[in-house]
């Protein structure tokens, strides 16, 4: 199938802002979360079902060579336009994240016009009319970016980004190198699994007792179940498995910060996995992971926030991430009627165990088509 899918390059422009940037706005300080965000793009797709997309101007941003302020430069962004020979629903019929690279404008490192760029935009147009628009921007400026230019569009105004990180977060006094991208050897595979509203119900209740509040919620219903199954995928592997969760510090800061604010307000809830219990049936070691990711949430709120604030806060050491030697990753969304969508990334020989795993072939629906959830 993925033959089948051919994306011609149409054009490629660079739109820039219709004025300079004033001169005292030109520099933005970042702040130490942002210092500590990894060089890379964050992507997405956006599909539209018919040609109702508006090209507007942006402003571009780029990241100078210490890596600690943001320089207005006025340069640009890429933009660029190409014509795919397929039918759109064919594509939401059945995704595949390989066909999918191909509408983006950029991998994980770097855009494909090789331009030094902190933003790049791809519409691809398909036969039928309908678009997929590829977006590819600075991790250090995604967080919330998306969903301000959504609502923008919706409602003809978004509130304006404050920049106040840098003085809640001051930066490092340290010698800046830029953290370090890990590369995975083994072949990795990508799988789209779905949790319709009644399997994810039965995946959140079973046996379990207590009140409604203490319900494990969908994403960790979800996570205990992942990293469960991939524990037994792993089989006789004896290495330590750690997950981490990405957690929002907007809401627990006091008092709560708006969620205009820019920068990449996050940090990362640790769970260290235990080894399965030879006598542990599935549902107690489920409802054990669940807890035990709830509790590592719990851990964030504001005191942990107040930790990371100041100029004393703690400064990251990137070069155990070198020493990861597997790796499984998800990312989990929501879709109509209370389901949940998980997409998991795990090497071959362990997804080929990990999606025949009858515990998850018991909560894990048919894969719908992404155009029936839309």
């Amino acid at each position: 199938m993925k033959e089948m899918w051919e994306v011609e390059l149409i054009s490629t422009d660079t739109i820039k802002p219709s004025s300079p940037s004033p001169h005292h706005l030109r520099t933005f300080k970042l702040g130490r979360l942002d210092q500590l965000s990894p060089a890379i793009f964050f992507r997405l797709l956006l599909f539209y079902s018919s040609p109702t997309i508006a090209v507007e101007t942006v402003q571009k941003l780029k990241i100078n060579a210490e890596g600690c302020t943001v320089d207005c430069n006025d340069h640009g962004v890429d933009f660029l336009v190409t014509k795919v020979r397929g039918q759109l629903h064919d594509f939401l019929n059945d995704p595949d994240p390989d066909v999918g690279d191909k509408f983006l404008p950029c991998d994980a490192t770097s855009a494909r016009s090789g331009r030094d760029v902190l933003l790049a935009v791809q519409v691809n147009i398909f036969d039928c009319g309908g678009y997929v628009v590829g977006i590819g921007i600075s991790h250090k400026l995604a967080d919330g970016w998306v969903g301000r230019m959504a609502r923008a569009r919706e409602a003809g105004d978004v509130a304006v980004p404050t920049f106040d990180s840098p003085k809640l977060f001051p930066p490092m006094k340290v010698p800046w190198t830029d953290p370090a991208i890990v590369t995975i050897k083994e072949n990795l595979l990508a799988r789209r699994f779905v949790f319709d509203g009644p399997n994810m119900a039965r995946l959140r209740g079973g046996n379990h007792s207590g009140s409604i509040a203490s319900r494990p919620t969908r994403a960790e219903a979800v996570s205990a179940l992942i990293f469960r199954c991939y524990m037994r995928a792993r089989r006789e592997s004896t290495r330590a498995i750690v997950a981490l969760h990405a957690v929002c510090l907007r809401k627990w800061m006091v008092p709560p910060l708006q969620e205009s604010s820019f920068g990449n307000l996050w940090t990362c809830a640790v769970m260290a996995l235990p080894p399965e219990g030879e006598e542990e049936c599935q549902e107690d070691m489920r409802r054990r992971l669940e807890r035990q990711l709830r509790d590592a949430m719990k851990v964030i709120d504001g005191d942990y926030v107040r930790e990371l604030e100041g100029p004393h806060g703690p400064i990251l050491d990137h070069e155990p991430l070198n020493a990861i030697k597997e790796k499984c990753s998800k990312c989990a969304v929501d879709i109509p009627g209370d389901g949940v969508e998980a997409w998991v990334c795990l090497e071959e020989e362990v997804m080929a165990r990990f999606e025949q795993d009858e515990e998850w072939l018991s909560f894990v629906s048919p894969p719908n088509p992404v155009a029936a959830e839309a």
